[in-house]
């Protein structure tokens, strides 16, 4: 049987995502890796978390810097570069979109139909819509 690589879930601001694993194997904050940005947003813990869901290993990262921090396009970038080297292949982004309806309470889901990228000049080669 071969192992399967690690799937990444990134949690938007005030998700707490720990419960996704049965088991927590490490917990590093992004301090403890030299090319990560500080996490500056309240609601972003800055925090990696390693484990398996069942029998699938997992690597949950509560929080992610902003281009509207001020950051770099390598800075903002650096979280999902760290996640390849740690063999993850696919990685789930959460975020809280859906605070922008009235109608929608914290913890509610939505479904994107389209995401469509910001305007940022630092981006290289960036699409202007992703469709899935």
């Amino acid at each position: 049987m071969t192992s399967l690589p690690p799937i990444a879930v990134v949690a938007g601001s005030g998700i707490d995502l720990r419960g996704l694993l049965d088991n927590v194997r490490w917990e590093k904050p992004f301090s403890a890796f030299q090319s990560l940005a500080s996490v500056s947003v309240a609601g972003h813990s800055g925090v990696f978390l390693e484990g398996m869901s069942e029998t699938i290993p997992v690597i949950v990262q509560q929080g992610r810097c902003h281009f509207y921090e001020g950051l770099s396009y390598a800075e903002v970038t650096a979280p999902v570069q760290l996640l390849a080297s740690l063999g993850v292949e696919r990685i789930v982004f959460t975020n809280a979109a859906g605070g922008l309806k009235a109608e929608l309470e914290p913890g509610c889901l939505m479904a994107a139909e389209r995401i469509e990228t910001w305007p940022y000049r630092g981006w290289p080669n960036r699409p202007r819509e992703i469709v899935p």
